[in-house]
Protein backbone atom coordinates (compact mmCIF):
# COMPACT_ATOMS: atom_id res chain seq x y z
CA UNK A 1 0.00 0.00 0.00
CA UNK A 2 1.60 3.19 -0.98
CA UNK A 3 0.14 4.94 2.53
CA UNK A 4 1.84 4.98 5.57
CA UNK A 5 0.14 3.63 8.61
CA UNK A 6 -1.08 7.39 10.19
CA UNK A 7 -2.36 8.14 6.95
CA UNK A 8 -6.18 8.23 7.07
CA UNK A 9 -6.19 7.16 2.98
CA UNK A 10 -4.25 4.16 4.41
CA UNK A 11 -7.05 3.29 7.15
CA UNK A 12 -9.81 3.59 4.13
CA UNK A 13 -7.98 1.43 2.19
CA UNK A 14 -7.59 -1.27 4.81
CA UNK A 15 -11.49 -0.72 5.30
CA UNK A 16 -12.33 -1.23 2.00
CA UNK A 17 -10.03 -4.13 1.11
CA UNK A 18 -11.88 -6.03 3.79
CA UNK A 19 -15.14 -5.16 2.41
CA UNK A 20 -14.45 -6.24 -0.85
CA UNK A 21 -13.42 -10.01 0.51
CA UNK A 22 -16.72 -9.34 2.97
CA UNK A 23 -14.73 -9.61 6.14
CA UNK A 24 -17.00 -7.15 8.18
CA UNK A 25 -15.30 -8.24 11.22
CA UNK A 26 -11.99 -6.94 10.04
CA UNK A 27 -13.01 -3.86 8.46
CA UNK A 28 -14.92 -2.84 12.13
CA UNK A 29 -11.25 -2.19 12.97
CA UNK A 30 -11.25 0.45 10.98
CA UNK A 31 -14.21 2.22 11.46
CA UNK A 32 -14.67 5.47 13.58
CA UNK A 33 -14.99 4.80 17.63
CA UNK A 34 -17.66 6.32 18.33
CA UNK A 35 -19.89 4.66 15.43
CA UNK A 36 -18.10 0.92 16.60
CA UNK A 37 -19.22 1.37 20.17
CA UNK A 38 -22.86 3.46 19.95
CA UNK A 39 -24.08 1.19 16.49
CA UNK A 40 -26.03 -2.05 17.83
CA UNK A 41 -24.35 -4.96 15.69
CA UNK A 42 -22.45 -3.33 14.06
CA UNK A 43 -20.89 -5.93 12.18
CA UNK A 44 -23.96 -6.73 10.68
CA UNK A 45 -24.89 -3.09 9.86
CA UNK A 46 -21.56 -3.08 7.62
CA UNK A 47 -23.04 -6.13 6.06
CA UNK A 48 -26.12 -4.78 5.19
CA UNK A 49 -24.44 -1.24 4.13
CA UNK A 50 -22.00 -2.86 1.77
CA UNK A 51 -23.94 -6.70 0.48
CA UNK A 52 -25.68 -4.79 -1.92
CA UNK A 53 -22.99 -2.26 -3.49
CA UNK A 54 -20.94 -5.64 -4.61
CA UNK A 55 -17.96 -3.32 -4.72
CA UNK A 56 -15.58 -5.26 -6.69
CA UNK A 57 -12.06 -2.61 -6.67
CA UNK A 58 -11.27 0.53 -5.09
CA UNK A 59 -10.04 2.34 -8.03
CA UNK A 60 -8.17 5.46 -6.46
CA UNK A 61 -8.47 7.37 -3.40
CA UNK A 62 -7.45 10.98 -2.64
CA UNK A 63 -7.80 13.13 0.44
CA UNK A 64 -10.09 15.89 -0.93
CA UNK A 65 -10.44 19.53 1.22
CA UNK A 66 -14.09 19.71 1.95
CA UNK A 67 -13.07 19.25 5.79
CA UNK A 68 -11.05 22.49 5.67
CA UNK A 69 -14.06 24.55 3.64
CA UNK A 70 -16.45 23.37 5.95
CA UNK A 71 -14.28 24.99 8.65
CA UNK A 72 -13.59 21.44 10.49
CA UNK A 73 -10.16 20.65 12.13
CA UNK A 74 -7.94 18.70 9.10
CA UNK A 75 -5.90 17.04 12.29
CA UNK A 76 -9.05 15.54 13.09
CA UNK A 77 -11.48 14.81 10.26
CA UNK A 78 -10.91 13.72 7.14
CA UNK A 79 -12.81 13.73 3.94
CA UNK A 80 -11.33 11.62 0.82
CA UNK A 81 -12.59 10.81 -2.73
CA UNK A 82 -12.85 7.04 -3.60
CA UNK A 83 -13.53 5.76 -7.28
CA UNK A 84 -15.09 2.25 -6.49
CA UNK A 85 -16.21 -0.70 -8.93
CA UNK A 86 -19.55 -1.93 -8.02
CA UNK A 87 -21.88 -4.41 -9.35
CA UNK A 88 -21.65 -7.09 -11.36
CA UNK A 89 -21.80 -5.08 -14.71
CA UNK A 90 -18.48 -2.73 -12.88
CA UNK A 91 -20.14 0.32 -12.83
CA UNK A 92 -18.12 2.91 -11.04
CA UNK A 93 -19.16 5.55 -8.79
CA UNK A 94 -17.74 8.19 -6.78
CA UNK A 95 -17.71 8.28 -2.81
CA UNK A 96 -16.61 10.78 -0.26
CA UNK A 97 -16.38 8.69 3.24
CA UNK A 98 -14.96 10.51 6.22
CA UNK A 99 -12.66 9.88 8.75
CA UNK A 100 -12.48 11.17 12.23
CA UNK A 101 -10.08 10.71 14.47
CA UNK A 102 -11.32 10.03 18.01
CA UNK A 103 -9.62 8.62 21.92
CA UNK A 104 -12.92 7.46 22.63
CA UNK A 105 -16.99 7.87 22.15
CA UNK A 106 -17.44 11.31 21.11
CA UNK A 107 -13.94 12.15 21.62
CA UNK A 108 -12.04 13.62 18.64
CA UNK A 109 -8.82 14.48 19.20
CA UNK A 110 -5.64 15.19 17.24
CA UNK A 111 -3.86 12.66 18.97
CA UNK A 112 -6.21 9.71 18.35
CA UNK A 113 -6.86 7.08 16.13
CA UNK A 114 -8.84 7.65 12.65
CA UNK A 115 -11.45 5.69 11.46
CA UNK A 116 -14.36 5.57 8.72
CA UNK A 117 -17.22 6.90 9.20
CA UNK A 118 -19.32 3.67 7.13
CA UNK A 119 -22.04 5.84 6.74
CA UNK A 120 -20.25 8.46 4.70
CA UNK A 121 -18.83 5.81 2.89
CA UNK A 122 -21.53 4.85 1.08
CA UNK A 123 -23.54 7.87 0.17
CA UNK A 124 -22.97 8.92 -3.53
CA UNK A 125 -21.39 12.01 -5.04
CA UNK A 126 -23.73 13.93 -6.86
CA UNK A 127 -22.24 15.33 -9.76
Amino acid sequence: MPFKKNDPRYIYACFIEAIIRKDYKFALDYCQITWRETTDNPIEMLKQYFDEMNIKECIYIKRSNTEKKRGLNPDVVCDIITMLKIGIDGVTRKYRPRLIKEIGIRQPRKDGTWGVNPISAIKLIKE
